[in-house]
């Protein structure tokens, strides 16, 4: 009886990789690019998290600035 869940991920794995081209390099640079777009998300998400709770701390000011 086959596993329906190993074969998705299975699928799902060949179809990233095919995307490029079975390149390893080029899937680890978007791999990269993806982590660098989920931590800007994340990192936004909270400045707006700390803006609405009125907590100033948590938003990015230059040096010097108020």
């Amino acid at each position: 009886m086959p596993d329906t869940i190993i074969q998705e991920i299975r699928k799902t794995r060949d179809e990233y990789a095919r995307r490029f081209n079975y390149d390893l390099h080029e899937m680890c640079l978007d791999l990269r690019r993806e982590q660098l777009r989920s931590f800007r998300a994340r990192r936004e998400q909270r400045a707006v998290d700390a803006a609405q709770a009125g907590d100033d701390r948590a938003v990015h000011r230059p040096p010097g600035k108020s």
